[in-house]
């Protein structure tokens, strides 16, 4: 079972006029409980994303607009570096402290704990994650 450790923070961000790219405008923190193990997933400043990428089957009933900012950033952040948040891979990569690697089925857990706890609908929350679990890529 996947937990947050303490409510979330507001997320600083600024989409790029023009774009579908988002950028933090700081490091976000999101302290998770796993198996009773605190870990903490820094996404540092910089950190470029595209809040969610919506297959065709959940797009109809659930946009990128109703599943906030922090669940698709940490999300992404967890698939950008296939699982791995270390910051040996650059200045803009995630980090995870204590270091972890987190699986493809942990990563999608994560989506749907942050999403609930970011107060988005719990059925469309439930959707995005079936939707990720089904049709994402791979790592």
């Amino acid at each position: 079972m996947i937990s947050l450790a303490a409510p979330l923070k507001p997320l600083p961000v600024h989409q790029l006029a023009g774009t579908k790219w988002w950028l933090t405008l700081a490091d976000y923190m999101v302290g998770l409980v796993i198996d009773e193990d605190l870990w903490t997933i820094t996404v540092p400043a910089g950190y470029r994303f595209d809040r969610a990428s919506i297959p065709t089957v959940a797009g109809v009933l659930v946009t990128k607009d109703s599943l906030g900012c922090v669940g698709p950033l940490v999300h992404d952040a967890l698939y950008g570096c296939d699982g791995e948040p270390e910051p040996a891979m650059g200045e803009y990569e995630p980090t995870c402290d204590p270091w972890r690697r987190f699986t493809r089925l942990e990563a999608d857990q994560v989506f749907r704990a942050v999403m609930l706890e970011d107060n988005i609908k719990p059925w469309r929350a439930r959707l995005a994650y079936w939707a990720v679990r089904l049709f994402a890529r791979r790592w």
